[in-house]
């Protein structure tokens, strides 16, 4: 099957969609064990590889502090 351009574009767009879910649930997380987050901490959170998302999500949920998950400190 031949791939057009456009049906590239709509997979890019979901895949682009689904890493901006998973970030919002990772702050999400990160809001309701450890309180507001700062300006610093939300920036490493975005410039997290997308591949990091889903194991930093599951890690959220078993550390002590946010410096434990490398995003703070």
């Amino acid at each position: 099957m031949n791939v057009t351009s456009y049906e590239k574009g709509i997979e890019k767009g979901r895949a682009e969609g689904q890493e901006q879910e998973r970030r919002a649930v990772l702050r999400e997380i990160l809001e309701d064990r450890f309180g507001p987050l700062s300006p610093e901490v939300l920036r490493r959170v975005d410039e997290l590889p997308a591949e990091q998302l889903q194991p930093m999500r599951k890690a959220a949920w078993r550390v002590a502090s946010l410096a434990e998950l490398g995003l703070e400190g």
